[in-house]
């Protein structure tokens, strides 16, 4: 079916090369003939999926940002501070701790050998680049997400938000749900997830349930395929699915609060340990010098 040259598909093909899974199933909206009420819910997941994307970004970006703190604190002390100290302490005749020595050794090798570490960084960081445009790549860190203990519990919860959310917007738009089943599983934007609803669509295509198709991905927690289940069985699979996705959503929003409580902690105590180690090694040669000097 061809689309309108005013419509909002032919708006989005003009203005972006690329644009963002979550315009897809909008051409699914237009066909279904639901313009007005449909673009307005629309907008509003989009929005939706904007908060949702913004409060799943906060730990890596918290994370970095102290990471990149350390660093810099790290090479500004092994670069400028510890070898004029160790110059100093080997003018008094005062030998070298154990920490100011690591740290020194460690100044040397990355002023003295900097032509083969940051090549190496450079090569690896675009190793893993072109690797995650890979389809391979893509599967290995969706499967990464998934398994990490401390991110695993967020990850899943967030796909299944915009699961139920973006099912509820397109049954409520007349979409079908097998073509609902696979338009999501383009907008889910994880590899295993979207092999998993492909499966269902699959299997619903073959005259499965949907409740019935999604008790065979373990995926699907239990407590989605009851719901679905109770809303295929009263004719409100739609109302269902938009309950769904507001607890996920509040689930989400828990999920990455304590995460975040538990990561901040964790990072100020490595962040302080590390900073202990240069200024052990600062230190400890002044008190040295000091005390040779008494």
């Amino acid at each position: 079916m061809q689309v309108k040259s005013n419509s909002i598909v032919h708006i989005i093909l003009q203005s972006l090369v690329e644009f963002a899974p979550i315009f897809l199933f909008v051409i699914c909206f237009e066909i279904s003939g639901f313009y007005f009420a449909t673009r307005v819910l629309v907008a509003f997941t989009i929005i939706l999926t904007i908060y949702i994307y913004l409060k799943e970004k906060r730990v890596p970006y918290f994370s970095l940002f102290v990471v990149a703190t350390f660093i810099l604190i790290m090479g500004v002390m092994i670069s400028f501070v510890i070898p004029k100290l160790a110059e100093m302490v080997a003018e008094q005749g005062q030998e070298l701790p154990m920490f100011t020595k690591a740290i020194l050794g460690l100044s040397h090798f990355l002023t003295g050998y900097w032509y083969l570490w940051i090549p190496g960084i450079f090569v690896l960081v675009l190793y893993v680049y072109k690797f995650k445009q890979t389809e391979g790549g893509i599967l290995y860190f969706d499967q990464m997400k998934l398994k990490i203990p401390i991110f695993k519990n967020v990850y899943s919860k967030i796909f299944l938000s915009r699961l139920a959310d973006n099912m509820d917007t397109m049954l409520t738009s007349g979409v079908s749900i097998i073509n609902a089943l696979h338009i999501t599983a383009d907008v889910v934007d994880n590899a295993v997830f979207k092999a998993a609803l492909d499966n269902i669509a699959t299997k619903v295509e073959g005259g499965k349930l949907l409740s019935l198709a999604m008790q065979d991905e373990p995926l699907i927690p239990n407590v989605m395929i009851q719901m679905v289940k109770i809303g295929e069985e009263t004719g409100e699979l739609g109302y269902i699915l938009k309950n769904l996705s507001r607890f996920y959503k509040r689930e989400v929003d828990q999920s990455v609060d304590n995460m975040v409580a538990l990561i901040e902690p964790v990072m100020i105590l490595a962040l302080g340990a590390g900073v202990g180690v240069l200024l052990a090694s600062v230190m400890m040669p002044l008190y040295n010098i000091s005390t040779g000097i008494e």
